[in-house]
């Protein structure tokens, strides 16, 4: 992880059927897209499963905690950050 880990969530976030982890570590989200990883396969099978999609995206500061949800209520999942306020 680019930084210490604060936040984690499970959640659907994109067209597949695998759950998702939201992942907020320092200032940075990171998205690790679910996967089947075919453990009912046999050994040699499962090697030719591919490692999981990862994503980054820079926040501009340190995220307190998150939740994933639909939050427009359009059937439509995003992740929300809880991140310190600034004074200014």
């Amino acid at each position: 992880m680019p930084g210490t880990v604060t936040a984690v969530a499970l959640g659907q976030l994109d067209r597949g059927y695998e759950m998702d982890l939201a992942i907020g570590a320092g200032n940075k989200l990171v998205l690790a897209h679910g996967r089947d990883r075919k453990l009912s396969l046999d050994d040699e099978e499962q090697q030719s499963v591919l490692p999981a999609r990862t994503e980054a995206r820079p926040i501009d500061a340190s995220i307190k905690s998150l939740v994933i949800g639909d939050f427009a209520d359009d059937h439509q999942p995003a992740v929300a950050l809880l991140i310190p306020a600034t004074r200014g």
